[in-house]
């Protein structure tokens, strides 16, 4: 595991920072679907700040959409603020973010030290951050059933399918293969979408 590149996601707070800017929580403590939780506290972005791209989906073979412009630990979340582009391709994500229809980010990191969890899972003690990105798509459920369940909603079932006691009923690779496709799907329409300009 160390020195193997880890992405972990999470419906994001968004927050307008004013202009082309946006403050999104990039990670908490929250375990996600496969039970892990990182600690915020424990991420070192020092060398990501010389060079602080984020990413669209982890993809490092598209141009960046955006760079970070703050980046800093708040509570038991790491919060970033995000300026976007001046390419049609970021300006399409922040205008998506900004109607509300990407709320998601992932951070992609070096595990640096980590202890198994009671249950199943592993708490990521210490991390380099590689990379964050805003994602269609989150890992990390819970930060769903909070906004459902904030808006009264009540999410009874929903908690304990997606509940890390359930995990093993998850068909993982089958998620993560759907996922992939219909992000590449998106991202093949968009650039041909742009190439039609």
């Amino acid at each position: 595991m160390v020195g193997e590149l880890v992405r972990k996601q999470l419906e994001a707070r968004v927050a307008p920072a004013g202009g082309d800017t946006y403050t999104f929580t990039i990670t908490t403590r929250t375990p996600d679907r496969f039970g892990d939780v990182v600690e915020p506290s424990g991420i070192r972005w020092e060398a990501y700040m010389r060079n602080p791209v984020v990413l669209w989906a982890h993809n490092s073979d598209l141009p960046p959409i955006g760079r970070t412009v703050a980046l800093e630990p708040l509570g038991d979340a790491l919060v970033a603020t995000v300026e976007f582009a001046q390419t049609p391709f970021a300006q399409e994500v922040r205008q998506l973010v900004e109607a509300g229809f990407l709320r998601a980010a992932s951070i992609g990191f070096l595990p640096l030290r980590w202890e198994p969890m009671p249950g199943g899972g592993r708490r990521f003690l210490e991390a380099e951050l590689v990379e964050w990105s805003i994602v269609p798509v989150p890992a990390n459920p819970e930060a769903l059933v909070q906004q459902a369940e904030a808006a009264g909603i009540v999410c009874r079932a929903l908690r304990e399918a997606l509940s890390p006691l359930s995990a093993p009923a998850l068909d993982l690779e089958a998620l993560r293969a759907a996922v992939a496709e219909a992000v590449a799907e998106a991202l093949r329409e968009a650039l041909l979408e742009a190439a039609r300009r």
